[in-house]
C-alpha cells in the first residue's frame, strides 16, 4: 500500500517538449506517411523550436518558414504537451473558423485517439463533458480553438498558451507561427525573449530541385 501511494505521488520525469514529443507522441495514419511513434531526430531543426516553447522562462517564440516543414506536426507536440504534462488552458487560432474545425477534426481528434497518454484525458462520449469540435476539456485545462477572422472568439478568454499560426504575412512566400506564454513565470525577468528560427534554402540550378540549408537562430531581449 505505501508502495503504491509513493509511486501515486512522485512527481513525473523532468521532460523537454522534445523529449515529451519523443516519448509519448503518436502519428495518425490519416496524416502521416509513416504512422506510429514520432521521432524528433527526423526533422532535427524543430527541437529548439519546441524546448523553447516549453520553457518557462521563453515568453514569445516566433517561427518564419517555408511550407511543409512540420509546423502542424510541432503544433500538436504542443498542444499534447500542455494536456498532459504541464495542463493549461490553450487557445490555438487558425486563419478561419473553418480552418480551424477542419484542424481539430483530421489532425487533433486524430492524435488525442492514437497518443495512449492523451487517450483518457478528454471524455467524447458523455453530452456533459462539454467537449465540442472546438473545445476539448482535459484535467487542469481545456484547449479552445478559434478562427482570426472572428474577433469575438478572442474576448474574455483566461488562456496561458497561445499557439497561432497565419499565413498571409511575407507575401504568402512564408509562413510565420507564433507561441505566447501569457502568463509570467516567477522568476521571469523584465525582458521577454523573441525568437525567429530562419530556414534557408539553396537550389540547384541544373535539376531544379531545393534541399534545407542550416537553420540559424536569432534570440534577442525586448523590453516589457
Amino acid at each position: 500500500m505505501l508502495a503504491r501511494c509513493v509511486a501515486t505521488l512522485k512527481p513525473p520525469p523532468e521532460l523537454t517538449l522534445s523529449q515529451w514529443a519523443d516519448r509519448y507522441r503518436m502519428l495518425s495514419a490519416e496524416s502521416s506517411a509513416e504512422p506510429g511513434r514520432w521521432h524528433t531526430d527526423k526533422a532535427p531543426y524543430q527541437r529548439e523550436i519546441m524546448d523553447a516553447i516549453g520553457d518557462a522562462h521563453i515568453r514569445r517564440v516566433v517561427i518564419m518558414c517555408a511550407a511543409q516543414l512540420g509546423k502542424t506536426e510541432l503544433l500538436l507536440n504542443i498542444l499534447g504537451y500542455f494536456m498532459a504534462y504541464a495542463p493549461a488552458p490553450i487557445l490555438v487560432m487558425q486563419p478561419t473558423l473553418d480552418m480551424g474545425q477542419t484542424f481539430s477534426k483530421d489532425r487533433l481528434a486524430p492524435m488525442i485517439r492514437d497518443t495512449p497518454v492523451l487517450r483518457g484525458l478528454v471524455d467524447v462520449k458523455s453530452r456533459y463533458a462539454g467537449n465540442t469540435i472546438l473545445k476539448k476539456n482535459f484535467p487542469g485545462g481545456h484547449i479552445t480553438i478559434v478562427g482570426a477572422n472572428s474577433a469575438t472568439g478572442l474576448a474574455s478568454r483566461p488562456i496561458k498558451i497561445w499557439p497561432r499560426l497565419l499565413f498571409v504575412l511575407n507575401g504568402g512566400r512564408g509562413l510565420f507561427c507564433y507561441a505566447e506564454r501569457l502568463t509570467k513565470a516567477p522568476q521571469t525577468a523584465i525582458f521577454e525573449w523573441y525568437c525567429v528560427l530562419k530556414l534557408h534554402r539553396t537550389a540547384e540550378a541544373d535539376t531544379g530541385s531545393a534541399d534545407i540549408g542550416e537553420e540559424e537562430t536569432q534570440c534577442e531581449p525586448i523590453s516589457t
